[in-house]
């Protein structure tokens, strides 16, 4: 499981690679690891927002688009991949974001144990 000091080490590596980026698409190859709304839902609300933060409360990824939230857990396995072809395992990406620069961002978790959730507000998370 990636424990506190990884999550931030992905936290930092990801900022600098997509905030500032609009989100130009977003498709859940996995619909039930989003676990608050439809895939639908969440991606209607955050097509077409820029990416303005990218926060870490605990093991949690707080994905900012313009005060609508996409938040990520990791659970056990869970991490990000650039291109598709970084995957050693692309049967098991169930997330991808495009923005408009042509950047992507590929979540892939192997045994599925981690969770996706949408927020319209800043969500309570545990520490």
């Amino acid at each position: 499981m990636p424990e506190l000091p990884e999550v931030e080490t992905i936290r930092r590596q990801l900022i600098d690679y997509c905030r500032g980026e609009t989100l130009a698409a977003l498709h859940f190859r996995t619909p039930a690891l989003l676990k608050n709304c439809s895939a639908e839902e969440a991606e209607s609300a955050l097509t077409g927002r820029q990416l303005t933060q990218l926060e870490r409360k605990g093991k949690f990824l707080i994905f900012n688009f313009q005060e609508n939230f996409l938040v990520f857990h990791l659970g056990m396995s869970g991490i990000f991949v650039k291109e598709e072809s970084d995957s050693r395992f692309p049967q098991h990406i169930h997330a991808e974001l495009h923005f408009r620069s042509q950047k992507k961002l590929f979540y892939q978790d192997v045994r599925k144990f981690g969770k996706i959730r949408f927020y319209r507000s800043m969500p309570e998370l545990p520490n």
